[in-house]
């Protein structure tokens, strides 16, 4: 509790001085003195550990006069952070009974507290003060944050898109990006509930916001391929090509196999062609060589991996050297499948993806970082997928 000490320190010193210059002098006198004493008999409490004790004192001492607030509020934010949320909300109640607060103080009194809900899981409570401060047009622009946070933990996302058109609107900041993840989150939504022309809807108001976003297009392309539309489902994943070469990997079987239904793609063989050459694309050396084994042959196949294996070797190019060995062999040997099985648990186990804002790392891709809660910043890991 050292920081309470330290933020409470100049209570007494400023209170006093505010009685001795504006008060009568002998009542000046009396005031000070029971106020340095209620103040150092809190601090007695604090540094003794009694904090419930403390905080009674504190809370009285505060009470003195409304020109204190700012310590109240200080308080308070500091019982929150430290995650004693129950203090910090009595302090905020507290304060909100006070009848002498102007409409400004009253506003940043409900902010706190409506935060304090919300830190302490009480998310109907918080949404319902949160909502009164933006009829209110009250701290206005953190209401809006905090809501549009409050809908995404709480899966609400249509409330979510609306509050992000509203947040964008008054602040001039593009919430596009964070809207089209909220029309995939309801796309998903519709595809959990096999409602398939709900979902695609979705996820093409998704594409429309946000036409960088390779999102949508991957889960389009996975919705059209799992009903057996492999062009669609093509047209769809090739996209991801220009948008964003990071995420070629989470697609590049699917593309194989849409080829491998005999989908033309022309499109998709030149940029194999510039991929297979350059050295800094390790991550995509496996799909390549089992796209080349499929429509050139094993002895293509895997002379490319040899040759990718000495340049730039990785634990995923050595599993595709050994499942295109098992492929090209007559006679299978028990020996290659349990090094192919050792291999892919030990790539299982490998982070394959790392957030850009946070350094979050992990197994598996997430739009949203559960580190930092950034959309789009977790991308397949270049130094991982290295491996």
């Amino acid at each position: 509790m050292i920081e309470l000490f330290w933020l409470l320190l100049p209570v007494a010193a400023l209170s006093g001085w505010w009685v001795a210059r504006f008060g009568d002098r002998g009542r000046s006198r009396k005031r000070a003195s029971a106020l340095s004493a209620d103040y150092y008999r809190g601090l007695n409490f604090l540094l003794n550990e009694e904090q419930d004790k403390a905080l009674e004192v504190f809370m009285r001492l505060v009470e003195v006069d409304s020109e204190t607030i700012e310590t109240h509020l200080a308080l308070g934010g500091l019982f929150r952070r430290r995650g004693e949320v129950d203090r910090a909300i009595r302090i905020h109640q507290n304060l909100l009974a006070r009848p002498s607060l102007d409409q400004l103080q009253r506003s940043v009194a409900l902010l706190e507290l409506a935060k304090d809900y919300m830190h302490a899981g009480l998310l109907d409570r918080a949404e319902t003060l949160f909502r009164d401060l933006v009829r209110q047009r009250s701290q206005l622009k953190e209401s809006l944050e905090h809501l549009l946070e409050l809908y995404q933990r709480e899966n609400e996302w249509q409330a979510a898109i609306d509050v992000a058109r509203e947040l964008g609107a008054m602040s001039g900041e593009s919430l596009k990006p964070v809207i089209a993840h909220c029309y995939c989150e309801i796309g998903l939504q519709h595809k959990k509930n096999n409602v398939i022309d709900k979902a695609i809807a979705a996820l093409k108001s998704a594409t429309a916001e946000d036409p960088r976003s390779v999102r949508p297009n991957i889960l389009l392309g996975n919705i059209f391929f799992e009903d057996g539309q492999y062009q669609a489902a093509y047209r769809h994943y090739l996209r991801i090509f220009e948008q964003d070469e990071e995420f070629i990997p989470e697609i590049l079987d699917r593309v194989i196999e849409c080829v491998e239904k005999g989908i033309p793609a022309p499109e998709f063989e030149s940029y194999v062609r510039i991929l297979s050459k350059d050295q800094k694309r390790s991550m995509l050396i496996p799909g390549l060589a089992r796209y080349i084994f499929i429509t050139q042959g094993f002895e293509p196949a895997i002379g490319y991996i040899n040759e990718q294996l000495k340049r730039s070797p990785t634990l995923r190019s050595l599993k595709e050297w050994v499942v295109l060995e098992k492929l090209g062999q007559r006679e299978q040997h028990a020996q290659l499948f349990i090094v192919i099985e050792a291999l892919r648990k030990v790539l299982q186990q490998l982070p394959s993806y790392q957030c850009r804002q946070c350094g979050y790392a992990s197994t598996m891709l997430s739009w949203q970082c559960p580190g930092c809660h950034h959309w789009s910043s977790i991308k397949p890991g270049t130094r991982f997928l290295s491996h």
